[in-house]
């Protein structure tokens, strides 16, 4: 029958339709620069298929290659898995899921001796902090999360996501399996007690979510960890508060200072000032500061025109 298969070395999808057989010989023809292959049957000749080349992005492929050393940590630790991953051919999703809920299919969903059936969402991160400190940490956007809660609450399934460090990635292949694991459940009770420390507009800008390391759990090649965290501490609570709180302004000031000393637009001040705050700060964060500020009328905003600051 038709079969679909990517191979992370080569970057590359085959698309393979009508009956194929292990014996089935294809002819591969290249399109000469366009980055991709036509297949033709050995025999008949007959156009039977694609290659795509370069087919995931950078990030993609971290992605689907840390997802790959997950399943094999589970193979090794002969734990029960189903890969849904998020590929075109995934498992379907109903569509009270996928209409109503917002709600993704998460990488794998396990069975764990004595804790029952879990999902698990596999992350590969680049891992930021705040301003003026060498603390990083890895985080989820807030649509993320809303997302992944939904899913826990309409299927009544536990989600945990796993998350690995971007930076473990050297030549395309992660250099060991190193994950940190934290339930949906911690994060939402983090998440919510978080903003109830932040007033209207530092929520409203409240996008990239920096997960503590407490609430982390490490496994490598041994699949083995606790349940889960019942407890968020207040104090810690209060400190990310603040850390959110000089993140905004840092922000909010780095992105006067630009438009002050740099004539920038709209389209482009967000990838100037990453390039001067990549440290602690992510590309949504910056975008969705900007706008609360041209909305608050504080930056003028023309289109085609760079970008000013009200009465200067």
């Amino acid at each position: 029958m038709a079969f679909i298969e990517f191979d992370s070395k080569t970057n590359s999808i085959k698309v393979i339709r009508g009956i194929v057989t292990p014996t089935t010989e294809f002819i591969e023809i290249d399109s000469k620069g366009n980055n991709y292959s036509i297949f033709k049957n050995q025999e008949t000749k007959d156009f039977t298929g694609v290659k795509l080349n370069s087919y995931m992005s950078p990030l993609e492929l971290k992605g689907y290659k840390a997802e790959t050393v997950f399943k094999l940590m589970l193979e090794q630790n002969n734990v029960p898995f189903l890969y849904v991953g998020q590929g075109p051919l995934g498992i379907e999703k109903s569509n009270i899921l996928k209409d109503k809920m917002n709600s993704k299919r998460p990488d794998f969903l396990v069975n764990l001796p004595d804790i029952g059936t879990l999902f698990f969402d596999v992350k590969c991160r680049q891992k930021k902090g705040f301003p003026n400190n060498q603390k990083t940490y890895f985080q989820l956007f807030d649509s993320e999360i809303n997302t992944l809660i939904n899913l826990h609450e309409q299927l009544l399934v536990p989600v945990w996501i796993a998350f690995v460090d971007e930076s473990k990635f050297k030549n395309g292949i992660m250099e060991e399996s190193q994950f940190f694991i934290v339930p949906i459940s911690t994060i939402k009770k983090y998440y919510d007690r978080l903003k109830l420390n932040l007033d209207q507009k530092e929520i409203k800008m409240l996008t990239s979510i920096r997960i503590p390391d407490e609430f982390l759990f490490e496994i490598n090649s041994t699949f083995n960890f606790k349940v889960g965290i019942s407890n968020v501490d207040e104090e810690l609570i209060k400190e990310f508060a603040k850390k959110y709180k000089g993140l905004i302004r840092k922000i909010e000031d780095q992105i006067k200072n630009c438009i002050r000393t740099k004539n920038v637009l709209k389209s482009n001040l967000t990838q100037t000032l990453i390039n001067e705050t990549g440290s602690f700060a992510f590309k949504n964060e910056v975008d969705k500061i900007l706008q609360s500020l041209i909305e608050e009328k504080v930056v003028v905003y023309e289109p085609k025109k760079p970008l000013s600051l009200l009465g200067e």
